[in-house]
């Protein structure tokens, strides 16, 4: 069964949420059910990765984006839904990759030798949002001493980028 890697970007209120019951265990008593802090629990370097994103405020709520990787394409779909909708507008999938870069729900395209093209068919089951570029970090250029010379927000999905790669997955597809 393949991986699949997911960014996620969760509300503020979702993710304390989720620490809360974290921390209180079996005393916990709120809103969060046994499905939801399942799935949350497989976030991947939760401190460190969430860091590498841009922290934007979408409709009234800020959002931390996670990388979650779950086992098998129907399995993610299901879990991801089910977040979505147990906690509606809390949270908001940007993607959803193998870890050989193409998007969940598309295939390689094979040649007649049964070799990849390069190309993918098949529709992604979680395609790319609009604004995905407002979690991306900003760009920074630097001098040749290292020292920052601009900083500048992404303005477009044109500007998306690998973050948080794991040893082995191939860089991620975003068209």
């Amino acid at each position: 069964m393949s991986l699949a890697n997911v960014w996620l970007a969760m509300s503020t209120q979702a993710r304390d949420e989720f620490r809360t019951r974290r921390q209180q265990g079996d005393e916990y008593s709120g809103p969060m059910d046994d499905k939801t802090y399942y799935v949350l629990d497989k976030m991947s370097d939760q401190e460190v990765v969430s860091g590498l994103f841009a922290t934007p405020t979408l409709g009234g709520k800020t959002y931390i984006t996670f990388s979650v990787y779950l086992p098998g394409e129907a399995r993610v779909q299901r879990a991801i839904d089910d977040l979505t909708e147990r906690w509606p507008g809390h949270f908001i999938v940007v993607g959803a990759w193998w870890l050989d870069g193409r998007q969940a729900g598309t295939q390689w395209e094979l040649d007649e030798e049964g070799e990849r093209t390069g190309n993918v068919t098949g529709t992604p089951i979680y395609p790319i949002p609009a604004q995905a570029y407002r979690i991306m970090p900003p760009i920074n250029v630097y001098d040749e001493n290292g020292d920052l010379v601009s900083s500048t927000p992404a303005t477009s999905n044109a500007q998306l980028v690998d973050v948080n790669l794991l040893a082995g997955q191939a860089p991620r597809r975003f068209t």
